[in-house]
């Protein structure tokens, strides 16, 4: 998948989407191993019903980043930059390497690139968003105009479009939905794109969605100066 910038085609940022299935995860003494203390502490205030799929997420970030780094999967340690972004330790990884989480159900993506900064999110078709029209309403004024004015029978489809654009952004901005989901504004039709900004510079955004199953809406938002944004798409075999 490619998203062309302008007549100038010299600069790529790759990245690369890992795709796991949870359902497929390693039984629960081969994941502890995958994971740390920390993981451990976050992973108590769980119920056990999203127990297995949290830790699977966990894991499958862990083994995934671990092929960057060269180190094993359990020994990563994470630090926090000043925007709440997680990010390696420098002792695993130099300080490029960029990556966002997301799961829905089953499926878990991972996010890896030196482009800079990256967030992802996938949702799962019909997701139990609650009222999706009473969320369209809490969205920016432009976005909520744009969706109510599609028919009903395609507007599910398009607000998850638009949800998972905007997450993808804001998680990569390090601000995450608490920022309110009206203080910016990505596009609601084929053209993904980042409309009004955390930041005045939407330029430097390139917002993609991607095609990961019939199951699943997800969209990826990187902040580079590449004018060829070129996705690698992997399958993560636990």
């Amino acid at each position: 998948m490619r998203r062309r910038w302008g007549p100038d085609l010299q600069r790529t940022a790759a990245v690369d989407i890992w795709s796991a299935d949870l359902a497929d995860a390693p039984d629960a003494l081969t994941l502890a191993e995958l994971l740390d203390d920390s993981d451990r502490v976050a992973l108590q205030r769980c119920r056990p019903a999203t127990f297995a799929r949290r830790a699977g997420a966990r894991a499958a970030a862990r083994a995934v980043l671990a092929r960057y780094s060269g180190s094993p999967p359990g020994s990563l340690r994470f630090a926090t930059d000043v925007l709440g972004r997680h990010r390696l330790r420098d002792n695993h990884s130099d300080a490029r390497l960029h990556f966002s989480v997301s799961r829905s159900g089953q499926q878990c993506v991972v996010a890896v690139t030196r482009a800079g900064a990256i967030g992802i999110d996938v949702e799962a078709r019909g997701a139990a968003l609650g009222d999706t029209n009473a969320l369209i309403r809490r969205l920016a004024p432009e976005e909520t105009a744009e969706l109510l004015a599609i028919d009903e029978c395609d507007r599910a489809d398009a607000f998850l479009r638009c949800w998972t654009r905007k997450e993808a952004y804001l998680k990569a901005t390090g601000t995450g939905l608490a920022l309110g989901l009206d203080q910016c504004a990505v596009s609601t039709g084929r053209d993904a794109r980042v409309v009004r900004g955390v930041e005045l510079d939407v330029n430097r955004w390139a917002v993609q969605d991607l095609d990961l199953d019939c199951a699943h809406v997800g969209a990826l938002a990187v902040q580079s100066e590449a004018r060829l944004l070129e996705i690698r798409e992997q399958v993560l075999e636990w």
